[in-house]
This record gives structure tokens, sequence and C-alpha cells, in this order.
């Protein structure tokens, strides 16, 4: 059911349509919107930052010492978690789905920059440079919900 403003009537199209369902059961207020774009913006950085220098390595030396990796991975999840444990220690109501569209959308618009600024055309294997940055907001989740929660009880 698509949300009901004056003369939105005139305008209704399936793709307005969506959208307004999709706005309206997602329950976006505005505090939650702004919140959503503060962490676009910190994931979205971190992310293009990440992704820059891996691509740039490109084939030459694209983590070429094996203990190095663990070190690289370790890094990334530290850096890129921090936004999540922050605004789930802030909001309460902070869920672990509101970080997921966060995280799908900064990690989208990352990879369609850098691919489209390097000419990289293979999508599919971009999927498995995102699997540090899902575990990196699972976890600054929910170390940021459990310190909410903490906090709270005191």
């Amino acid at each position: 059911m698509a949300a009901k403003y004056p003369g939105s009537e005139d305008y209704q199209t399936p793709i307005t349509t969506l959208v307004a369902d999709g706005l309206t059961s997602a329950d976006l207020t505005p505090r939650k919107l702004r919140r959503y774009a503060a962490l676009f913006i910190a994931v979205g950085v971190i992310y293009s930052l990440y992704l820059q220098n891996f691509l740039a390595a490109g084939a030459d030396d694209a983590i070429s010492i094996p203990h190095g990796f663990l070190f690289a991975v370790t890094k990334i999840i530290v850096l890129s978690g921090w936004p999540f444990a922050v605004a789930s220690f802030i909001d309460g109501e902070w869920t672990s789905r509101d970080g997921a569209r966060v995280a799908v959308a900064a990690f989208a618009a990352s990879i369609v920059f850098w691919f489209h600024r390097y000419g990289i055309r293979c999508f599919a294997g971009s999927a498995t440079l995102f699997i540090p940055f899902i575990v990196s907001a699972a976890i600054g989740h929910h170390l940021g919900a459990l310190c909410h929660t903490w906090r709270a009880r005191r």
C-alpha cells in the first residue's frame, strides 16, 4: 500500500509505489535516515579506501605475503566495524538489519565507483571482497549492542 500524500495519485507509477511502500515498511524516521546517512558516509569512505588499495595493487602484489594476509583482514575488520559498533551503542533501536542495509549500499556504491574507474567488468567476483565487511559489520554491531545493554543495566 503506497503512502498517501496530497496529489500523490497523479504521480503513481510502479516504481514510486515500490519506493513508497519500501520506505513506509522500513519504518524510516528522520532520525533513522540521518543515522543511515552518517553511517553510509563513514563506511563508504572506509570501503572505498580499502577497495582502491586492493584494486590498485592488481595482480602485481595482491597479498603475496601469507602472514600479511591475516594482519590485513584483521585491520579491515577493526577499521570497518567501529562505525557499526558506535551506531549500535548509541541507539538501542538500531538493528542488524539497519546495519546490513547500510553495509550493502556503501559496498555497492564503492565497488561500482572503483570498477568504473579501473574499467573492471567482472562484478561476480566482487562478492568475495565483501566477506570481510560482512564479518566486521556483524562483530561491530553485536559489540555495540552488548555495550549498550551493559550501559542500560548500570
